[in-house]
């Protein structure tokens, strides 16, 4: 069964969702306004854009809060990061993954 949605859009356009469809990908189309700290900064996904290709063709700006940031354990914002070095961050959404890189230093 496929489930057709009709959505009116501000400004009167209408647009036709397709219920169904589900994520194949997720790409960071603007990386975060932040991608180095020092030990005892907090995460950030500020500014960060990260959009989810559906099946059906469409894309979708996913709401950052929807996303799940891991690097060895769960970011959640503004989590302090407690060592040293080059992280990768792994970012999940609807079973699609796409990772970027940060770096973490000690304070001057």
């Amino acid at each position: 069964m496929c489930v057709i949605l009709l959505l009116t859009l501000f400004g009167g356009s209408t647009r036709i969702i397709n219920a169904t469809a589900k994520v194949k990908s997720i790409e960071i189309t603007t990386l975060p306004e932040q991608c180095t700290y020092n030990v005892g900064d907090g995460y950030s996904t500020k500014g960060m854009v990260v959009v989810a290709k559906m099946s059906d063709g469409t894309k979708e700006t996913i709401d950052n809060s929807k996303i799940t940031s891991f690097s060895g354990v769960e970011l959640t914002e503004g989590r302090a990061f407690t060592q040293v070095g080059w992280k990768s961050v792994e970012l999940r959404y609807g079973g699609a993954k796409t990772t970027y890189g940060i770096a973490v230093f000690e304070p001057l």
